[in-house]
């Protein structure tokens, strides 16, 4: 019989994550991530299976808790207020310099890894129909233009977002982008 699970897998989750995010799926051995989970080697193959396997739970868990934050935001602004604050702070302090865990991961390892590719789009298209339903939102509070097509626009600010944090990662500053951001969001202005 299978011994219990004696740890926080949620918890065990999110740190592997945050180990994830912080050094790269490559940078990072398994020993070094059960160290920073907290938990015994055993656990970890027991429980995830393996480094691949963890990384495509941490993803998921990742892309949950951004899409649930980023519709929280939504309840103490507007909609349009809500696009421009997360470019400007993509812009300016890009999660603190870490980038996004997707972006981060289809840049080092899709290409390589079609699993992975596979990943990180189903990650970039949860994102994507998380701002669609958003835009829907704003265009029913009048703060977003009505014509505007969601699902496009939806897509564009995905594809928006990660170009501008590759961008802020290699160096460029917010306020050399803030021109971009303004031609990312205008369509959308009523």
């Amino acid at each position: 019989m299978a011994r219990p699970i004696e740890f926080d897998r949620d918890e065990a989750v999110k740190r592997a994550t945050s180990a994830f995010w912080e050094c790269g799926y490559g940078s990072i051995s398994a020993g070094e991530l059960v160290e920073r989970m907290g938990i015994a080697k055993s656990s970890f193959y027991n429980t995830f299976g393996s480094k691949t396997d963890l990384l495509r739970e941490a993803i998921a868990s990742y892309t949950r808790d951004r899409a649930a934050a980023l519709q929280r935001s939504t309840r103490q602004s507007n909609v349009l207020d809500v696009l421009r604050h997360l470019l400007l702070n993509v812009a300016k302090r890009n999660d603190d310099g870490k980038g996004c865990l997707l972006v981060n991961t289809a840049v080092e390892l899709s290409k390589h890894h079609p699993d992975m590719a596979e990943v990180t789009r189903n990650g970039f298209s949860e994102m994507a129909m998380t701002f669609e339903a958003l835009i829907k939102a704003g265009q029913e509070d009048g703060c977003i233009r009505a014509d505007l097509n969601a699902k496009q626009q939806a897509l564009i600010l995905v594809t928006s977002i990660s170009g501008l944090r590759v961008m802020a990662q290699s160096g460029f500053l917010a306020k050399e982008m803030q021109p971009f951001i303004d031609t990312v969001l205008q369509p959308m202005e009523c």
